[in-house]
């Protein structure tokens, strides 16, 4: 229950999680029955990465300079910046920072979302109508 204010100063409730882990378990800890998955994640992680930005940065290459696919070029590097945030935040999993870890996972998933919906913008005509099937006649 929460304390009578003080001559003009807010209450400040007290909230306590009793389920709320104080630190994020390692991975080591949450895979200890199964080494395999374990074994598995670190053997893709790196790689996969490497594949998802590489093949995003190389795809946005090719787009450049070119107006008509300027939102799927920007797009498409907001995805590799949006993965880029989320394999940053393993730096605070491992050190078990719940908060940085959930920060940056939130961070890098809204970026990646924004830029799958401004890769999925339809190109617009050189008035600024969006061009549709049914407009082209």
């Amino acid at each position: 229950m929460a304390k009578p204010a003080e001559k003009g100063r807010p209450v400040r409730p007290s909230l306590t999680i009793d389920w709320y882990p104080q630190e994020l378990p390692r991975g080591a800890e949450a895979w200890a029955g199964d080494s395999l998955a374990l074994d598995l994640a670190r053997f893709y992680a790196f790689p996969t990465y490497a594949f998802l930005v590489g093949g995003t940065v190389w795809s946005a290459w090719r787009m450049r300079g070119r107006s008509e696919k300027r939102d799927r070029f920007l797009g498409t590097l907001a995805i590799a910046v949006g993965a880029t945030v989320v394999a940053a935040g393993s730096a605070f999993a491992l050190t078990g920072n719940v908060v940085g870890f959930s920060l940056t996972l939130t961070t890098g998933i809204a970026v990646m979302f924004w830029g799958f919906l401004r890769a999925s913008r339809q190109p617009t005509a050189r008035g600024g109508t969006v061009t549709t099937a049914d407009d082209s006649g």
